[in-house]
């Protein structure tokens, strides 16, 4: 029980301190914030309980309507651990082998060929360095009882924003020599790799050379090159791979202001929870908490991805300004960018 939300407390996650945990409670969401990080109240029950999202939301639900809140024994959450110096010192050299197998993406290779025909008006000059094109990489095809490749594909640097020059882990995005997506198992085709300096949370792909005080971050890679495209490569944009480390973005030093482009997902049918923009919320909050200027711009139709809607022509949605302009939560667009 929270007696007085105003008031700052000790931290019901790590139970330290004393007035380092502040819970806000926006718009109804149980949001909080704390030195350790913020979130909403699904969030919160997850990490007090040591359990996953969905456990936390079937608790909830359970507390409010009183029905039982699960139909089997929980998943518990359990976070990785660090790790040791031989592990990180062995995942750092599978990721160094597969960054000096890579090339620099030119006009004549299959990645830039899959590109253009990904994301339209895209141009090559606007890619960063951190995409590149490695013309023989092995794939492990999990849906297929391990099934072992060797395979054309766009490999990616997974940085940490605010420091750049820690590499994490790498995105692989398979193709064929043509320029489609390889003919693998659907769920396969874009991976990052299981050999990882530390666990991901909140590291991400620098798609494109523009650096600016006003950044935006998408969900996926090619949603992401659709802001590139659609700004004409004007704003620095980043890649977050999946919806909770979107959540968890440690924006570059410098930074002023973020726009959140979140993927407008299904109700989870477990949790009811919309992930994408539930993430995306986060991740919005926290900039606001830190002084940033923040909006969330979630994609308008359900299960339609922004690359989606750049390659349809819908150029509205990616229209900054007029965005800014509209909203009374202005992001700082016009000011900042």
């Amino acid at each position: 029980m929270i007696e007085n939300p105003k008031r700052r407390g000790p931290c019901p996650i790590e139970q330290t301190g004393s007035t380092r945990f502040r819970f806000d409670n926006k718009d109804g969401r149980g949001t909080w914030v704390c030195n350790c990080g913020a979130g909403d109240g699904v969030r919160l029950v997850a990490l007090v309980n040591g359990i996953d999202d969905a456990e936390a939301a079937r608790r909830i639900r359970q507390v409010i309507h009183g029905y039982p809140a699960y139909r089997q024994a929980p998943r518990q959450f359990v976070p990785a651990g660090k790790k040791t110096p031989e592990a990180i010192e062995k995942a750092r050299k599978g990721l160094d082998r597969v960054r000096s197998g890579s090339k620099p993406i030119t006009a004549e290779t299959p990645a830039w060929k899959y590109l253009c025909k990904r994301v339209r008006g895209l141009e090559l000059g606007w890619l960063s360095k951190a995409l590149r094109y490695h013309p023989h990489l092995k794939h492990v095809d999990e849906d297929l009882g391990g099934c072992v490749t060797y395979r054309t594909a766009i490999v990616c640097d997974v940085v940490d924003a605010f420091r750049r020059d820690r590499i994490v882990t790498i995105h692989r995005t398979y193709i064929t020599a043509d320029g489609e997506k390889a003919p693998v198992s659907a769920k396969q085709v874009k991976k990052v790799m299981t050999a990882t300096v530390d666990k991901l949370c909140g590291e991400v792909i620098a798609v494109n050379t523009a650096g600016t005080k006003f950044v935006i971050i998408a969900e996926g890679l090619e949603a992401a090159l659709a802001w590139v495209a659609a700004t004409q490569n004007r704003y620095t944009v980043f890649a977050a791979l999946n919806c909770f480390n979107m959540s968890q973005f440690q924006w570059p030093g410098g930074t002023e202001a973020i726009l959140v482009a979140a993927d407008n997902d299904p109700p989870n049918p477990r949790s009811g929870v919309c992930t994408g923009q539930h993430y995306g919320a986060i991740l919005k909050d926290r900039a606001i908490e830190a002084g940033l200027r923040a909006r969330m711009l979630p994609s308008p139709v359900v299960g339609v991805d922004f690359d989606d809607l750049w390659n349809e022509g819908n150029t509205e949605m990616f229209d900054l300004r007029r965005l800014a302009m509209a909203s009374n939560e202005h992001c700082g667009v016009a000011s900042v960018a």
